[in-house]
Order: structure tokens, then C-alpha cells, then sequence
């Protein structure tokens, strides 16, 4: 996928096209060294920084862009508003012209120098040859509400609340002060009962209408004088809106989020992806093969590189957290945020490439890494897969052996790799395989017991179970021993001598360095269901409550567990994985979650994959996120940001001050060298991305001065706030405080 800095189409139908101690912020880098292998990490949420804003009318809930102009639609019941935007200073966005319009508008297209206004009992045509100044050419009277519109040259496409059959008409334009309607075709409803058109997209020949509950239709509009309805599908929940990339129609669906549906054969449609946003969806728009989805957390950007892995690669969440309508905007984003404001933001497209799949034998269940090496275990019947992924890019089956008629989860401890599994006659335990030789698997030994789950640490395996979790000792694998037992039931993760058990308790943190005589050390009681999951990383414990709620603890002191926050997932979650303060959620319905808890106290969605499939097992390596679904596949880590605490700062004799500050929109930044030498000054954000290095250069000793003007290295303007500047010298490092304001 090329990187996009052309202009965008401008509507739905666009072709496919981070005192005493301070913290330096050290971006680390996010680059894979497998050979063959591509940028992976992502800085997921990083890709839209606001750059400008205006105040619109209150109710602003739709818009489109022409050029440099927004035309933003404010509807209401005793009279609706028309905003022309003059946006030809992204930063200074200014409304030039308000117009008074009939009341209950709901949609408006622009082809060129025509702009269509449609609402209850009103279809209207202005000429914006001068666009802050739109002309009105002509009204076409109807009996009944226009729901949705797409202008194609000569041609509006409409959505119409008609009665008692709602229909798409199709209106020739040609002369718009005499428009007329040429063709129309039927909207049906859904089994379940009234369903009402939210959007219509037009392209080579086919109309694409969002039609509520009954799903995605499509009809053929070759002959507009005879269009005809040739295929439809249902989606998850309700279709509010629909784009178009290529083959596939992108549907907002409401609840669950984004249907993706194969539209190679128009009369064949068929849903191939379905992923949710951190909330509701409500509107989409593509460009190539991103999409923007509006959602009631903010604007979501969606790379559809692959459209059958669909990758929720980030966004912004906006103020006060919700989003109306997004559009492209040349080679930036323009968002009407609560009804109340047009936000401008610049805009970075992730690289491509950063999820994919393959295909292996059978639906997986679970997935480990360990270097180049990936084991993979199928559901039914249970074959272990190894995998060589020296090329992350182009997986490798290197051998397989079967491991019962069933399997369940596994886990991974050196050479030894431990699957639970279930045959058809009854017998149920753990196998333990020993990959010492990635070619040649090899079954070592049996523990006989009931065992859905298992974790490895250290030469022990521990099996949950309804009366606790079993200890067993794998110093003999081929004769595994049971030694002890951990007396808490639930879901368990084990770091070193630390066992942590989630269940109908709460959490317990177990002592089990001597594994016949585990130790309670610490607990927090909120109840866990039994289906719970649970992963730890360094101070940072994650729990799926049951309750499809995912929480956060600290548990840098095990005997006082603290709980820190919590997010709704939505969605019964299969497994979590950590890395630090951010969580990859495997869910049921077909997802990856990445969650922000950078601040714990407020975790946050900050995108997600999906899989074709339930995501049943889940694993981190080689810079990426694995999920073992219907097929192999995988999504980018989130990049990290280290930020060492100095716990006494070293002297150095700089005298690191800027002035003024606060400061808008440019402040000085002055030092003192006490001797010449090489120097690095550079300005963070207060996650720890680098925005831009003012100095790299050897100086002299003596007084120097920067300036930053609140851009980063792209030339984007900051938003207010605070940011750190470090001063790198021979002597040591230096940070100031920098606050922006406007």
C-alpha cells in the first residue's frame, strides 16, 4: 500500500484506491532484524494530530469537503443551517457563510461545483463555483424524507423514507432547476421489521444502499430508467452507512462495528471480516485502502491492505468523545466532534503491511513463540504444527504431530511444550512434546487428569482446576509428578515463584517457590467468574472479569494488590497477553484488542486486528501480536517508549531554560557549555515519541540558543499542552518543561 499524500476522493464513492527526578523520554526502535520482515510496531492512536479547529452550529452532524472548503449541514425542527468553511489554513479554519434551510435536513453530496441538499420532503441543488457563496439552482418538491444521496455527474442517487415502500430514486440533474426522477427500485425491510436507508454509495454501474436491519443492498443502475435489486446480505447489527475499497463494500454497523463484504459479484455478496471500534460506528468513508469510521469514542482510522484482515490502526478520541462525520481532506482529516466543532487534523498513514495470515491445517486453538520458532495446535483433531518464522512474513510448517482428539490451551517452557487434551474415549490430561529438534516433535510424556488449560514456569506445569490449580513437577517429563496445589480456583499466570490466580475470589497472589507449600502473599477480592483470563507484566496484572470487563492492578508489592481501573470489552475475551502497560484481549467474536493503560486508572481501545474466526489463542514475538483463529494471523505490537528514572541526575553544568513559557506560538531555548562537544537537543511528547531535534551538532563552549515554534518534524502544529525538551551533551542530560498554549 503506498503511502497517500495526493488528494483523497472526496465522498463515500471513492475508488480503492511521555525537581529531582525527571524522565528523558528514548524512543526505541521499531524495526524487526528477521531477515525479510517489515516495520511492525505501531504507534497505534499517533496517526491524526489536531492542527485546528472551528466552533460550528450546535447539531452539526454531517459535512463534505470540496477543495478547501467544508460544507458542514446542521439540521433542526424549525429550521436547518448550511456552513461553508474556509479551511485554506488548516490552523485557522473560518466559517465565511451560514445559510438558512428548510427544517429536518439530513444529507448533502458535492460533485464539482454542484452541491445537494436532502431532507424531509426537500431535494435542493446550489451552485458553490463560488464556494463561499452558494447559489441555489433549483428544488425538487417530494412527499416524503431523503435519507441518504450520492451525486454522480448528472445523476443523484437517493434514499427515500417513502411510503408505504421505501425506495431509491434515481434523479437526473442535468438541469438542476428542473430535476427530475427517472427510475427508482424497492428497499425492503428486514424479518424483523422496518428498515431504513442511511446510506447510498454509487459506482461502475451498481448503487450500494446501508439499509438498517436488513443489511447491505445492492442493485444494478446501468439503465438508470430501469434499475434493478440483484443481490443483498445481512450484516451483524444495523447498516448505518457504506463505502466502497476496491471489491469490498466497508458498512458501519453500528454495534459490532465494520462489516467488510465481498462485492467481486454483485449478486453474490458475502461478509468476510467484522470489527469493532472501541464504541458504536456510525459513519465510514474510504481512500485507498484506509477507511475513516466515526464512532461515539472518536475517529477511527481502519487499513483495509488486507480487507479480509482489517486492522484498526488507531485514531483520536475526541472531546467531549463523540464524532459525527470524518472525511478525508487532501492530505488531512476534518472531524465534526459533538456537534459542536470541526476539527482538523494532520494526517500520518501507517505503513503497509502490518497484519496478515496463513493458512495452516485445520482451525487453530492456541499459539506459542520461542525465537524464529512458532508452535501451532489445532482444535479438532489436536495436531501440533511447528513453524519456522526466521521470515515472520512467509511462515513455514517444519513438522506436526498429533496430540489428542481434542486440545484445549497450551504453553511453552524451554524445549518443552505442554497441550491439554481430551479423546473421544474419556481420557483427558496434558501431553508434553519436546521440540529440543524443531524438525522432529516428539511426545515425551502424559499427565492423565482433567486439564482444559495449562501454564508452564520454571520445570513446573500448573493445570487450573474446579478445586484449584495442580502443581506438577517436568524435572522427569517423560514421568511428570504431581507436588502440590495451589488452593484457589480460577485462571492462572506464572512469572518466576509467583503464581496469580483469578477466580471467584478475586485475585490471589501465591508464593509457590516451594511448590508442595504455596503461600498466600496478597489479594484483591472483586469476584472473577471461572472464565476469567489473567496475564501479568512486570507490575501490571490484567484480568477478564468474566463479565466481558477487563481490569487493572498493581502488584509491584504482591501482599498489596491494588486495583487500578477498567474497560468494557464488549465481547467474551479468549486469552490476554501483556507487554508492559499495553494488553493485546483475544476475543470470541473474531478480534485483537490493543489496550492503552499507560494511564491504568483509564485504560483505553487503541485499535485492534480481526480474524477470520473466533481469536482462541494469542501470543507476542518477532514485533508482532499472533492469534490462532480459523487461520494464523497477526497484527502489529504497539511500539514502545522506554523512560529511565535518573534517580539522582547527574551534574551538568547547562543551565537548560526556555523563554517565554508557556509560550505560543514560539519559545527560546536557551543552555550554557562549560566546555565544547557534541549535542543533541530534541523535543518529546509526554509519551515518549521524539517530535522533532532542534540541535545535533558540535559546539563550542559558551551561551546557546534554539527555537521551536510547536511543530514537529513534519512541519504539524502541536496541541496545547505540555512537552519535555532534552539536552543530550557530553556530560550528561538535561530535560525542561515546555508548555504550549493557544
Amino acid at each position: 500500500m503506498p503511502l497517500l499524500h495526493a488528494d483523497f476522493p472526496r465522498h463515500r464513492g471513492g475508488s480503492f484506491p511521555a525537581g529531582a527526578v525527571l524522565i528523558a523520554m528514548l524512543a526505541l526502535s521499531p524495526w524487526l532484524s528477521a531477515p525479510g520482515a517489515r516495520a511492525q510496531c505501531l504507534d497505534y492512536g499517533g496517526d491524526l494530530v489536531p492542527v485546528g479547529e472551528v466552533a460550528v452550529l450546535a447539531e452539526s452532524q454531517h459535512m463534505v469537503t470540496n477543495g478547501d472548503y467544508v460544507y458542514v449541514l446542521a439540521s433542526g425542527s424549525s429550521v436547518s443551517h448550511l456552513q461553508v468553511v474556509d479551511a485554506t489554513d488548516p490552523a485557522h479554519p473560518v466559517v465565511v457563510g451560514t445559510h438558512a434551510l428548510p427544517p429536518y435536513i439530513s444529507c448533502l453530496d458535492v460533485d464539482q461545483d454542484l452541491l445537494a441538499i436532502g431532507g424531509s420532503g426537500h431535494l435542493e441543488f446550489r451552485d458553490v463555483s463560488d464556494p463561499a457563496t452558494p447559489v441555489l439552482l433549483g428544488v425538487l418538491d417530494l412527499s416524503y424524507s431523503v435519507r441518504a444521496l450520492d451525486l454522480v455527474g448528472d445523476l443523484a442517487y437517493i434514499a427515500t423514507l417513502s411510503y408505504p415502500v421505501r425506495t431509491a430514486q434515481i434523479v437526473d440533474v442535468a438541469d438542476p432547476a428542473a430535476a427530475v426522477i427517472i427510475g427508482s427500485f424497492p428497499l425492503p425491510n428486514s424479518s424483523t421489521g422496518p428498515s431504513t436507508p442511511e446510506g447510498i454509495v454509487v459506482r461502475d454501474g451498481y448503487a450500494y444502499v446501508a439499509l438498517t436491519a436488513a443489511g447491505l443492498l445492492i442493485a444494478d443502475v446501468s439503465d438508470p430508467a430501469a434499475p434493478v435489486v440483484v443481490g443483498s446480505t445481512a450484516t451483524f447489527h444495523w447498516a448505518m452507512d457504506v463505502a466502497l475499497a476496491g471489491s469490498f463494500a466497508i458498512v458501519a454497523d453500528d454495534g459490532p462495528g465494520v462489516t467488510i463484504v465481498d462485492i467481486a459479484d454483485p449478486l453474490h455478496p458475502a461478509v468476510v471480516a467484522n470489527l469493532e471500534p472501541p464504541h458504536r460506528t456510525n459513519s465510514v468513508v474510504t481512500a485507498g485502502e484506509l477507511a475513516l469510521a466515526t464512532t461515539t469514542y472518536g475517529v477511527q482510522v481502519l487499513d483495509l491492505g488486507d480487507p479480509e484482515t482489517p486492522l484498526w490502526v488507531g485514531g483520536r478520541a475526541s472531546t467531549p468523545n463523540y464524532s459525527y462525520d470524518a472525511q478525508f481532506f487532501g492530505n488531512r482529516v476534518v472531524s465534526l466532534e459533538a456537534g459542536l466543532v470541526l476539527r482538523v487534523f494532520d494526517f500520518a498513514p501507517p505503513d503497509p503491511g502490518m497484519a496478515g495470515r496463513f493458512a495452516l491445517e485445520g482451525p487453530l486453538q492456541d499459539i506459542e513463540l520461542d525465537g524464529p520458532y512458532g508452535y501451532a495446535v489445532t482444535s479438532s483433531p489436536g495436531i501440533l504444527q511447528v513453524l519456522d518464522l526466521s521470515d515472520p512474513d512467509q511462515p513455514v510448517v517444519l513438522a506436526q504431530v498429533p496430540v489428542g482428539d481434542q486440545t484445549f490451551e497450551m504453553d511453552l517452557d524451554g524445549d518443552l511444550i505442554g497441550v491439554a487434551f481430551q479423546n473421544a474415549g474419556g481420557q483427558a490430561g496434558v501431553r508434553f512434546v519436546d521440540v529440543s529438534v524443531p524438525t522432529s516433535p516428539t511426545v515425551v510424556g502424559t499427565f492423565s487428569g482433567p486439564a482444559d488449560e495449562v501454564v508452564m514456569e520454571a520445570g513446573y506445569a500448573y493445570l487450573p482446576g474446579t478445586t484449584g490449580t495442580r502443581i506438577i513437577d517436568l524435572s522427569v517429563p517423560s514421568a511428570p509428578a504431581f507436588v502440590g496445589t495451589v488452593p484457589t480456583m480460577g485462571h492462572v499466570a506464572v512469572v518466576g515463584a509467583l503464581a496469580y490466580v483469578a477466580g471467584p475470589t478475586g485475585l490471589r497472589v501465591w508464593d509457590v517457590s516451594t511448590p508442595s507449600l504455596p503461600v498466600l502473599l496478597g489479594s484483591e477480592g472483586r469476584i472473577v467468574t471461572t472464565r476469567g483470563e489473567v496475564a501479568v507484566s512486570g507490575d501490571w496484572v490484567y484480568i477478564d472479569d468474566g463479565f466481558n470487563t477487563l481490569r487493572v492492578l498493581r502488584v509491584s508489592d504482591p501482599t498489596r494488590v491494588s486495583g487500578q481501573g477498567s474497560i468494557v470489552l464488549w465481547e467474551h475475551c479468549t486469552e490476554i497477553r501483556a507487554e508492559g502497560q499495553w494488553a493485546y484481549v483475544a476475543l470470541e467474536r473474531g478480534e485483537v484488542q490493543v489496550i492503552n493503560a499507560v494511564n491504568p486508572g483509564w485504560p483505553v481501545v487503541a485499535g485492534s486486528f480481526g480474524t477470520i474466526g473466533s481469536s482462541r489463542g494469542l501470543s507476542l514475538g518477532l514485533g508482532r501480536a499472533w492469534a490462532a483463529a480459523d487461520l494464523l494471523q497477526w497484527g502489529p505490537l504497539q511500539c514502545q517508549f522506554v523512560a529511565p528514572v535518573l534517580d539522582v541526575p547527574p551534574r551538568v553544568e547547562t543551565s537548560l531554560h526556555a523563554f517565554p513559557n508557556p509560550f505560543n506560538p514560539v519559545t527560546t531555548i536557551a543552555f550554557d557549555l562549560d566546555r565544547p562537544g557534541p549535542v543533541a537537543l530534541d523535543v518529546y511528547a509526554p509519551d515518549g515519541r521524539r517530535l522533532r531535534t532542534l540541535l545535533s551538532a558540535e559546539l563550542g563552549a559558551g551561551r546557546h540558543e534554539a527555537i521551536w515554534d510547536g511543530r514537529d518534524e513534519r512541519g504539524r502544529l502541536m496541541a496545547s499542552g505540555s512537552y519535555l525538551c532534552r539536552l543530550q551533551t557530553a556530560a550528561g542530560k538535561s530535560v525542561a518543561r515546555l508548555t504550549l498554549l493557544k
